[in-house]
């Protein structure tokens, strides 16, 4: 190794020895040279050339590296990068083309061969992918010429047509599958995109396009207990058709409401009339709450896409025979306002109807009278999935708003901000703000505010105490109880 005295010029770095590795630019001196355009020499000459300048360049990169980090031991950096020749496409071809010629030419440097490689693989996927396109093509042909074997004679088969019935605008009506109402009668989802006026549309004019098994039998009940096979959509085989549920599966907001409202004519010819009685189930009614309540929403015309998951999610519930809960529903959109902020809680006193759906709403759920539920309407008079009574131990009546953080005759979303009390006079344990119930002070064995199960305090939470993500504690006084059991 050579060795330097102070102040000798090192030949790589051009500076004084000992080498400074704060002021010399390293990175620079590895930066890899221009590939030089140099025409008409041979491939086999350049080929040489980058092999050699990559040994060498490889070797010069190591030597700077060493230098940066132990510059008494390795006083100079790695000589100049040397810069290689170009490859044009004309080589590139040449070489992929011909093996023999690739070893007449060879060797080749490592970046070139990296570059055939890339191609090679490449041209072996799209290879792939044409000899499956082809036997789909096959298959589809042969199942072609099969289904004509099979086909009628041509000669007067449409001598019966009738003309399709038509809408106001001349569109003709496009009428829902049997079998999508037998899938949501047996209580099997069907995502909301099957009811789009494209994919309905499509198996109006070609049937055998709905994936259906037409001898699935349901289970047996104590109303029926031998049930009927019936057909039914098999709704994971038309995803991989149509694709998974989301918001982009629908062009605008308007087919998105379409689809809805073609739902909601699903559970209304299920359900059947609507009862005069208020008190008896009736999960199109409950179904019609959702729809409205949703349609409510301020700006839904613009952030619809936001609160798709939300609205199919509670849509899932109402199939399941859980009735609407207006509580839970303003809670969303509330939450909703904070993420969004254009949006807000609806108001239900713009019209008769939606004032209509807060009351009943806000009612215990129903319980259905014996003797209505039959086979044919499967939906009608079903009970809820759970009922609550109409007072509580603390002897509060259900049928009537009271505030989780005061005990006030009004609801938690209308709790003033500004008062400190309960209805007691004693300070106030919790607030509500932002959607969410949220501690005043820091509770025991918290260092800040924590939210509230609203769920635990209104006695409807699904889960073991303790395991939700919020306290399950009073929203009153922080006890182990519900606010509406013991206050």
């Amino acid at each position: 190794m050579v060795s330097y005295n102070p102040g000798d010029i090192l030949p790589n770095a051009q500076v004084a020895f000992p080498i400074d590795s704060a002021s010399f630019d390293f990175n620079k001196h590895i930066e890899v040279p221009s590939i030089s355009t140099t025409l008409a020499i041979p491939i086999k000459i350049r080929n040489q050339h980058n092999c050699r300048c990559q040994t060498a360049n490889e070797a010069s990169i190591m030597q700077t590296m060493n230098c940066l980090a132990d510059p008494i031991k390795y006083p100079d950096v790695g000589p100049p990068l040397q810069p290689a020749y170009q490859y044009f496409q004309e080589d590139i071809d040449k070489l992929l083309a011909s093996s023999s010629y690739r070893v007449s030419v060879g060797p080749l440097p490592t970046f070139l061969e990296e570059i055939l490689v890339g191609i090679e693989v490449k041209r072996s996927q799209e290879k792939l992918a044409d000899e499956k396109l082809d036997r789909d093509l096959r298959k589809a042909k042969e199942a072609e010429k099969l289904a004509k074997k099979k086909m009628q004679p041509l000669e007067g088969s449409l001598a019966a047509a009738k003309a399709r019935p038509t809408d106001s605008f001349g569109n003709a009506l496009l009428v829902i599958p049997e079998e999508m109402y037998q899938t949501t009668r047996l209580q099997i989802y069907l995502p909301l995109h099957f009811l789009s006026t494209t994919n309905i549309r499509l198996v109006s004019e070609c049937p055998s396009i709905l994936s259906v098994k037409h001898d699935y039998k349901p289970i047996p009940t104590s109303l029926d207990p031998d049930p009927s096979s019936v057909p039914v959509v098999l709704v994971e085989a038309m995803l991989k058709k149509w694709g998974a549920e989301s918001a982009l599966q629908f062009t605008d907001f308007f087919a998105y409401l379409t689809a809805l409202g073609r739902a909601q004519q699903i559970m209304d010819r299920l359900a059947g009339p609507v009862p005069v009685d208020e008190d008896i189930y009736h999960i199109g009614r409950e179904f019609s709450k959702h729809v409205d309540f949703f349609k409510s929403i301020p700006n839904i015309d613009i952030f619809w896409t936001k609160v798709f998951e939300w609205e199919r999610s509670q849509a899932r519930k109402i199939l399941s025979n859980q009735p609407f809960s207006l509580l839970d529903y303003k809670t969303a959109a509330a939450s909703f306002d904070m993420h969004f902020g254009a949006m807000a809680a609806p108001s239900f006193t713009s019209n008769k109807r939606l004032a209509t759906v807060q009351l009943e709403a806000e009612r215990p759920p129903k319980m259905p009278r014996s003797g209505l539920e039959s086979q044919s309407d499967s939906f009608r008079g079903r009970p809820a999935s759970s009922q609550n009574p109409s007072q509580n131990s603390a002897g509060h009546d259900s049928r009537f708003p009271t505030c989780l953080c005061c005990g006030g005759p009004h609801r938690i979303q209308e709790h003033p901000h500004s008062s400190t009390v309960d209805i007691n006079n004693k300070p106030l344990f919790t607030t509500y703000k932002n959607g969410f119930l949220w501690t005043i002070g820091n509770p025991p064995g918290y260092s800040e505010p924590q939210r509230v199960c609203v769920h635990f305090n209104l006695r409807r939470c699904t889960k073991p105490h303790g395991q939700t993500v919020f306290l399950d504690i009073c929203a009153r006084c922080g006890g182990n109880h519900a606010a509406l059991q013991a206050h």
